[in-house]
């Protein structure tokens, strides 16, 4: 058990208790002693005034802070490297890296609670973003050229999340043998899709979060075996096991 994770079983205990989580003490406020909360707010004032004056927030550091953070150079560098470690570590111990908890998603370096946090989190985030770059006439993705007419995205910003997931399409296709049909040879990239030989495909998005995340989830997991590249047709024919055009043995 690390040192975080002591602390932290500790204060509950304490907060269980009645007792200050800090000292141990009888908790006369909320889950801290008299002493303890003045101590708090005390820090409290102190990073405010930091903040205020463009110096580094941490302990007896009068630094300026760099931009956009709220330490110097040397704490944020330092708060990286801290960070990075209990990041390894949780990874190689396969917990979760928000909560420390077991990890259980399986696809993911976090378990499924804090997957779908984030994902509320981020759609909320994006939502608000958006929602307030249309009502300035701009692009929801850069936020600085206007948005086309009638659409959300700039020209720019259009053409190349296009790019991108061509360019992701066809890399994950070139992983199981190239971006051409096995069913029938067809190799126009639009209407080429990735079956799952055992079947299972729908339950399998679900559990990822959808069809959009599939070749994120390969690129991730490292190509992992069990898929072929079909067309619309060929996928239709391997579900309903009707033979393909060039009668190969699939």
């Amino acid at each position: 058990m690390s040192a975080k994770e002591v602390t932290k079983a500790r204060r509950d205990k304490r907060r269980a208790e009645g007792l200050c989580i800090f000292c141990g003490a009888i908790a006369d406020r909320k889950y801290q002693c008299s002493k303890c909360a003045e101590r708090t707010n005390e820090r409290n004032r102190l990073t405010k005034k930091q903040k205020a004056s463009n110096v580094c927030i941490s302990l007896s550091c009068k630094n300026l802070k760099i931009e956009n953070s709220a330490y110097c150079e040397k704490h944020k560098e330092k708060i990286s490297a801290t960070q990075k470690r209990r990041y390894d570590r949780l990874k190689s111990e396969n917990l979760c890296i928000d909560c420390s908890q077991p990890n259980d998603s399986g696809f993911s370096f976090r378990c499924k609670a804090c997957l779908e946090k984030t994902a509320a989190e981020a759609k909320r985030n994006h939502r608000v973003r958006a929602k307030q770059r249309l009502a300035e006439g701009k692009c929801t993705s850069c936020g600085i050229n206007p948005h086309r007419e009638e659409r959300k995205l700039c020209i720019s910003c259009a053409q190349k999340g296009a790019e991108f997931r061509r360019q992701r399409k066809i890399n994950v296709c070139n992983a199981y043998g190239g971006a051409v049909c096995v069913g029938c040879g067809e190799t126009e990239l639009f209407v080429l899709q990735l079956d799952h030989i055992a079947g299972n495909g729908n339950k399998h998005r679900k559990e990822i979060g959808g069809w959009a995340y599939m070749y994120k989830w390969i690129i991730d997991n490292g190509f992992p075996p069990g898929f072929r590249v079909l067309c619309a047709n060929c996928n239709i024919r391997a579900f309903r096991q009707i033979p393909f055009p060039n009668d190969r043995n699939l």
